[in-house]
């Protein structure tokens, strides 16, 4: 009797760790994906995810930097506005911290599992033991932000390393005008969601123009911007060209986000 009773608890302990997984994902909901045609193939390029942060997530944004940062200072300055911005804190691969044992581990299998699951990759298998991990903050104390100050890249450039990324967004103060995300896509061979859909989620679409269409890899490209909203998680492809909008003027509060880049590897 003791013996059927141990093999009988082991299945249910299983179970329910795979529930809790799955609960955990149901917190988000596909409400947009973007294809590309490449090499003859139609691959995901974008997945927009919306719903509630796991707390796995925001505990991790909390280790990395938010211990240090403390609480949102809505701070008026209108004489000097100030564009701050505070996301050097990382963990990657090279620091050596144990991937099963902690909450990096559950934070990375999290990411992997979301990427897996809305196919978002380049042509090589992904491994998490190939990863970055990132807090950022960007803060704005009214006034003017600069004219530029982030720079249009690919994930996969910045790491020298082919990568697929999780970006989620765990707040936003209300004061906090724009700051939203684009990407390029071109014109040709993609697929989106419908214009009434792009237009209920607030996503606009653009051809780039003047300096931005200059520094494009690609003339025949068109930008998306993805508002941007605590809750929200968007999934992209490494080799894709993005860049985050500065916040808008007289702007108050910051915008805090945790940023996951999984490798591939052969």
């Amino acid at each position: 009797m003791k013996r059927s009773q141990k093999r009988s608890q082991k299945p249910q302990r299983r179970r329910m760790k795979r529930s809790g997984a799955r609960k955990s994902h149901q917190k988000l909901t596909n409400i947009a994906t973007f294809y590309e045609t490449m090499n003859g193939k139609r691959q995901v390029a974008v997945v927009v995810l919306d719903g509630t942060i796991p707390r796995e997530v925001k505990a991790m944004w909390t280790d990395l930097g938010g211990k240090k940062w403390g609480r949102c200072k809505e701070v008026s300055n209108r004489e000097k506005g100030t564009f701050e911005t505070q996301e050097r804190s990382r963990w990657d691969h090279k620091s050596g911290m144990p991937l099963k044992t902690s909450l990096l581990g559950k934070v990375l299998n999290m990411s992997e599992d979301l990427l897996r699951r809305y196919k978002v990759q380049q042509s090589l298998p992904i491994d998490d033991k190939i990863y970055s991990v990132e807090a950022h903050r960007y803060q704005m104390n009214n006034g003017k932000p600069p004219k530029a100050y982030f720079a249009k890249h690919r994930d996969n450039d910045a790491r020298n390393q082919r990568v697929n990324t999780a970006l989620y967004y765990i707040g936003r103060s209300k004061g906090y005008k724009k700051g939203n995300f684009e990407f390029f896509l071109p014109k040709k061979g993609i697929s989106t969601p419908s214009p009434e859909t792009l237009k209920r989620l607030g996503i606009t679409v653009r051809e780039p123009k003047g300096l931005l269409r200059l520094f494009t890899s690609r003339f025949d490209t068109m930008a998306y911007t993805i508002p941007i909203k605590e809750g929200r998680v968007i999934l992209q492809r490494g080799d894709l060209e993005h860049v985050p909008h500065l916040p808008g003027i007289n702007s108050i509060g910051c915008r805090d986000s945790l940023v996951v880049l999984i490798g591939e590897n052969h």
